[in-house]
C-alpha cells in the first residue's frame, strides 16, 4: 500500500503542477505569437529599408556611370580634334618641304643643264684643229669640271644635313604625339 499512496500522492502534485501553469499556457503563447509577430514585421520593415537603400544606391551609380560616360566622349572629341590639328600642322610642314625641295632639284636641274650646254660647246670646241684653242678649252673644262665636282659635293653635303634634320624633326613630331597620347591614356 505505500506504493500506491506515494503514487496518488505524485499524482496529486503532478496535477496540481499542472493546473496552475495550465492557466499561463495560453498568456505565453499568445506572448509569444506576439513577439514573433513583431519580430516578423521588423524583419520585413529592414528589408524593405534595404531595397529601398539599394535602389537609391542604384540610380547614383547609374547617374555616376553616365557622367563618366558623357566626359569620355567629350574627351574623345577633344583628343581626335587635337590630334587632327597636329597632324594638319605636320602636313603643311611636310608640304612646304617637299616644295622646298623640289624648287632646289629644279634649279641644280637647270645648272646641270648650263652645266652640259657649257661642256658641249667645249666638245664642239675641241674637235678644233687649233691646238691653242683646244689646250684653253681643256683648262676651263677641267676648271669647270673642279667647281662642279665642288658644287655637287656641297651640295650633295647640304641635302644630307638638310634630310637629316628633316628626320630628326620628324621623330621629335612623333615623339611628342606619343607623350600627348600617353598622357592622354593615363588621364582617361
Amino acid at each position: 500500500m505505500h506504493l500506491d499512496e506515494l503514487s496518488d500522492a505524485t499524482r496529486n502534485v503532478c496535477m496540481r503542477q499542472l493546473s496552475e501553469v495550465e492557466t499561463d499556457i495560453p498568456d505565453r503563447l499568445a506572448a509569444w505569437h506576439g513577439k514573433l509577430e513583431a519580430d516578423e514585421n521588423a524583419l520585413e520593415d529592414e528589408r524593405n529599408a534595404r531595397q529601398r537603400a539599394i535602389m537609391r544606391e542604384r540610380e547614383r551609380l547609374c547617374k555616376t556611370l553616365a557622367d563618366f560616360e558623357s566626359q569620355l566622349e567629350i574627351e574623345k572629341v577633344d583628343r581626335l580634334t587635337r590630334e587632327t590639328q597636329k597632324m594638319h600642322k605636320v602636313q603643311s610642314e611636310v608640304a612646304a618641304m617637299q616644295e622646298t625641295f623640289q624648287e632646289e632639284t629644279a634649279r641644280r636641274e637647270q645648272m646641270l643643264g648650263h652645266a652640259r650646254d657649257e661642256n658641249d660647246e667645249i666638245d664642239s670646241a675641241r674637235d678644233k684643229p687649233n691646238s691653242l684653242f683646244k689646250d684653253e678649252m681643256v683648262g676651263r673644262m677641267t676648271h669647270a669640271m673642279k667647281n662642279i665636282r665642288t658644287e655637287t659635293a656641297t651640295r650633295l653635303h647640304a641635302d644630307q644635313m638638310f634630310v637629316l634634320s628633316l628626320e630628326s624633326y620628324t621623330k621629335s613630331l612623333q615623339s611628342g604625339l606619343r607623350m600627348v597620347n600617353k598622357k592622354i591614356v593615363r588621364a582617361d
